[in-house]
Formats: structure tokens, C-alpha cells, sequence
């Protein structure tokens, strides 16, 4: 028995440096492409690993979904963008059903997905959006599921969504938009904030190169 908890121990150990390693290389490969925000980057890597989300925070120009889209391409994950407006409507990020026609005239409903289905997901200017189209998303983003014409439609549980703001006062005016933070402070696994430096989000010619494919999938 003695030998055997340590057999398994010795395996927790091994495959705990092999997982630490993979982030690191992550992290490495998305900060040739964003300079000044290795805390951001390290802590955004977390909210993916834990199939958590998190609220991406900074002014203009700070290649927030730069970001995103970088990690998409680093983990090689399915990864989208939506620009949240006040006219955006839920069923535009969930997703809507269509009446299709066969050959011999017999009709039916089909779902087509929206966007909340990617596997990582950055929410653009999110509390520009109705409160209607936020619920729509923060509901999704907590029960994992959407519902449409009565239907369950599973998002999935390796689905991150980062939703981001250009700054923290818009989370609570009104007017310009607000976000819902109490609901959002539910899903939401924490604040990022990304602040401005001399090499902020400095972006580099040089594309991204993303990691093999099975380097990363002990991460999932």
C-alpha cells in the first residue's frame, strides 16, 4: 500500500511540472505579441484552465481583444469576438432557430448557435448592451445552457468567456450603458484590470505561433 501512495504521488508530482510547464509556455508565446501585462495574461490563463470567466477592464488601446484572440490561437481554442451595441439583441449571441424546407416539401425548425458557443469567447464593450442581451449572456455563462423556443441548447463546460468594459465606471452609470454587476458578480471569477505603462500591449509583427496540439491537452 505504502508503495502504491507513493507510485501515485510520484504521478500527481510529474504531471503537475508537465502541467506548469505548458502554462508557461503559453504565457511566453502570448507575451511576444503583448508586452506589459504579465499579470493580466497569467491570470486570464488561470480563468481558462479553471473553466472560470473574467471581466477584462481597461481604457481604449490596450489590446484587450487582442488578447483574447491571441490566447484562441496560443491554446487552440475556438475563439470569437462580439462588439456589444444597445441594439444587440440575445438572440444575436445565442443563437435563433431557422425554418428549412426539404426536397419533398416537409418543413422544420433548425437551431443555428450564436457566438456564445465558442469555446472562448471575448464580450466587447459589454455594458454598452441592454439588460436584456447581458442576462441573455451572464446566464448562459452560469448554467452553461441556453434556452431558445423552448429548447435546451448545452454551451458546455470547457467554454470561457471574457467579457470586457473600456472602464470600471461604466459598470454602474446609466445612459451610456451599465453593466448588471450584482448578477454579474455571480458568474464573474474576477476583475482584470489592464493599466497603461511605457511597453503597455506594445503588438508585435512577428504572428503568434501556437502550441502542438498535444502539449495542451492535459490543460482540458
Amino acid at each position: 500500500m505504502a508503495e502504491s501512495a507513493e507510485k501515485l504521488e510520484d504521478a500527481i508530482v510529474r504531471s503537475a511540472e508537465q502541467v506548469s510547464g505548458q502554462v508557461r509556455a503559453a504565457k511566453d508565446a502570448v507575451s511576444t505579441v503583448i508586452f506589459g501585462q504579465d499579470r493580466v495574461i497569467e491570470n486570464t490563463l488561470v480563468t481558462i484552465m479553471s473553466g472560470g470567466h473574467a471581466l477584462l477592464i481597461g481604457v481604449p488601446g490596450l489590446a484587450k481583444t487582442k488578447l483574447v484572440d491571441t490566447l484562441g490561437v496560443t491554446l487552440g481554442l475556438d475563439a470569437k469576438r462580439i462588439q456589444f451595441t444597445p441594439d444587440l439583441m440575445p438572440s444575436d449571441i445565442l443563437g435563433a432557430e431557422v425554418l428549412d424546407e426539404s426536397s419533398t416539401g416537409k418543413r422544420s425548425f433548425r437551431f443555428i448557435s450564436g457566438p456564445v458557443f465558442a469555446q472562448l469567447l471575448m464580450a466587447d464593450e459589454i455594458n454598452r448592451a441592454s439588460p436584456r442581451t447581458q442576462s441573455a449572456l451572464l446566464q448562459a455563462m452560469q448554467e452553461h445552457h441556453v434556452t431558445v423556443a423552448g429548447q435546451r441548447h448545452d454551451v458546455g463546460d470547457a467554454v470561457a468567456h471574457l467579457p470586457g468594459t473600456n472602464d470600471a465606471d461604466g459598470l454602474d452609470r446609466r445612459g451610456g450603458g451599465s453593466l448588471r454587476l450584482a448578477a454579474a458578480l455571480q458568474v464573474i471569477a474576477g476583475f482584470l484590470r489592464l493599466d497603461a505603462c511605457v511597453h503597455d500591449a506594445l503588438l508585435l509583427p512577428t504572428p503568434v505561433q501556437s502550441l502542438p496540439p498535444h502539449s495542451m491537452a492535459s490543460l482540458s
